[in-house]
């Protein structure tokens, strides 16, 4: 098993799952280019998540700090407060 320290994020990692994700965002869905595009974890470490390939996701780099620290299920709850607050 990888430990934090084993694992080192690579531009084929970086190709497989920008593939796996069909070039969308794991968050939003939105198309992901060079420009716009940054890696987080899926379960972020404050959640007790580990750095390990299978735990990577790509995202729109401007919600990086939101998914840094808050789960996918996290992340909805937070939408749909500011969708019942602004519409």
């Amino acid at each position: 098993m990888e430990t934090k320290q084993d694992f080192r994020f690579n531009i084929s990692d970086f190709r497989e799952i920008l593939r796996e994700q069909e070039g969308r965002c794991y968050v939003t869905g939105r198309e992901l280019t060079g420009s716009n595009c940054d890696a987080e974890l899926i379960i972020p470490l404050t959640q007790n998540g580990k750095v390990v390939k299978e735990n990577v996701c790509l995202i729109l780099d401007s919600i990086r700090e939101l998914k840094r620290y808050h789960s996918l299920e996290e992340i909805v709850e937070i939408a749909r407060d500011i969708i019942k607050l602004h519409g």
